[in-house]
């Protein structure tokens, strides 16, 4: 459906991803925002809900049709291997998505059940997690200032 509003724009309902936005088009006086190619199309950049987008109008094609492509989705970081462990090993994860802002054991340091092993900052928030056994620290992966998944190994604790 397009509507010509009266101060000359239109407005468009568009499906994105299976959702449905109300999109409104106001000519521009800012020639520098409209690229037309040799064919007479002419490309857009717009945002919608915050989220960029590429507007494509195709020459001869009507102006209530036009096509939405999403700029390409950032790849997400590359993330440390899983820590391979042996029997009696306890791995502690993240228990919610962070930074990890410090470490406050080092590898080989006897840890005890309930003693703060790192620091995790999340919403603005610094969560202490505790060493869920006794034991041994045997390996930590990652470094403060690491951004972390819900999931993520931070520490494996061998057996004392």
């Amino acid at each position: 459906m397009t509507t010509e509003n009266n101060d000359g724009s239109r407005t468009f309902n568009v499906v994105v991803d299976g959702i449905t936005l109300k999109v409104t088009v106001t000519p521009s006086e800012d020639a520098a925002n409209i690229q037309t190619s040799l064919s007479g199309d002419k490309s857009f950049q717009i945002e919608v809900d915050g989220r960029g987008f590429r507007v494509e109008v195709e020459s001869g094609a009507s102006p209530s049709a036009p096509t939405l492509t999403a700029p390409p989705a950032p790849q997400p970081a590359a993330r440390p291997a899983t820590p391979v462990t042996a029997d009696g090993e306890t791995v502690l994860t993240a228990p919610i998505p962070g930074s990890i802002v410090r470490y406050t054991v080092a590898e080989a340091q006897p840890v005890k059940a309930g003693e703060t092993v790192v620091v995790l900052e999340a919403m603005k928030m610094e969560n202490t997690l505790p060493s869920p056994v006794d034991g041994v620290i045997k390996q930590i992966p990652l470094q403060a200032g690491a951004k972390v998944a819900r999931g993520d190994v931070l520490l494996v604790i061998g057996p004392a």
